[in-house]
């Protein structure tokens, strides 16, 4: 027998299986003698009071199997990573669903932006310096430009307003005159 089946403090098998001593003089009478009547319970009346060991029995039991594996120091290893793991899980579960419901109400409410209806929104860079210092005469007048600002652009959405012009994507420039003194040879 090695060293480890003698620490083993769950039984073999072929133990359990073997009938148990029955000495005959330990067997009881079921015969009620001429004392019976007065020392027993049995003829007392049912009072409804009850204790049920069922519970505890159970949990002795339960308790008794568990016990001699808490014992072992690779079982007591192995449930604290099997709790840690379990932890993490849920947790991973819980972020999941939170994820999918936020997801969910951000769906939701761009499909309630999207039917609400709002105007053509732009916005356009700062102006461009003058093309030139002063209207010299022969030439054309002075300007400068301005282009739109794509990052600040917010397309018409609904019908309760009038669409974006047509070119507002390419070349909307604006131009407006500057420098307009003349100069004269």
């Amino acid at each position: 027998m090695t060293i480890a089946e003698q620490l083993n403090p769950i039984p073999v098998q072929q133990v359990e299986n073997e009938p148990t001593v029955v000495e005959k003089e330990i067997i009881a009478s079921t015969v009620a003698g001429e004392d019976t009547e007065e020392l027993s319970d049995l003829s007392e009346a049912y009072e409804g009071s009850s204790v049920s060991t069922k519970g505890s029995s159970s949990f002795s039991a339960w308790y008794y199997r568990i016990a001699p594996l808490v014992r072992n120091r690779q079982v007591r290893i192995l449930s604290i990573i099997n709790c840690i793991l379990t932890i993490i899980n849920l947790f991973v579960v819980l972020l999941i669903m939170t994820s999918c419901f936020w997801l969910l109400a951000l769906k939701i409410k761009h499909g309630q932006l999207l039917q609400s209806d709002m105007p053509c929104f732009y916005q356009f860079k700062p102006w461009s310096q003058c093309s030139a210092t002063c209207w010299a005469d022969g030439q054309p007048m002075p300007f400068m430009t301005r282009e739109l600002d794509e990052d600040k652009l917010v397309l018409t959405r609904g019908k309760g307003f009038a669409k974006c012009p047509a070119n507002i994507r390419k070349n909307f420039v604006q131009r407006a005159p500057c420098n307009l003194q003349r100069y004269i040879y």
